[in-house]
């Protein structure tokens, strides 16, 4: 969806007749099927939007450190609010990726296959990362003694 400001910008232009449509198109940066439609009249002029003012989002002062997650954030902290409602169950999860189990997608036989196959490359990736990690760990602290 074009800007309003450059479709004002094409229709000035129309209207001084100094330009050809080519040019005007070049110029503003738009294709020339948009200018003819807007010289035509056959692109729909579309309201500026106006954004809805809702009290609840809009921040209450300072960012600070949310004494929960540690991010800096607007208080209330957005985040570990969606994470209580997420635990007590009010709302769902989008992804349980992190999880570890599979997402219950309705696939294709061959592209499930792949999906899992997928799926449990990154199982195992994951888990020599963590193997890995945990014998440096081991290796640090024997370096300790």
């Amino acid at each position: 969806m074009l800007n309003n400001s450059i479709v004002m910008d094409v229709s000035r232009l129309l209207t001084e007749r100094k330009l050809s449509q080519r040019k005007i198109a070049e110029v503003v940066g738009v294709s020339r099927g948009t200018v003819c439609a807007i010289s035509s009249g056959k692109r729909p002029d579309y309201p500026p939007r106006v954004p809805t003012e809702d009290e609840s989002w809009k921040p209450t002062g300072p960012r600070e450190r949310c004494p929960t997650c540690g991010g800096k954030v607007y208080m209330p902290c957005r985040a570990c609010e969606l994470r209580k409602l997420q635990a007590s169950g009010k709302i769902a999860r989008r992804c349980n990726h992190r999880s570890g189990g599979l997402l219950q997608l309705d696939l294709h036989p061959k592209h499930q296959q792949g999906y899992e196959e997928m799926h449990a490359k990154r199982e195992k990736a994951e888990l020599e990362k963590r193997v890995a990690e945990a014998g440096d760990e081991t290796s640090d602290l024997a370096s300790m003694d």
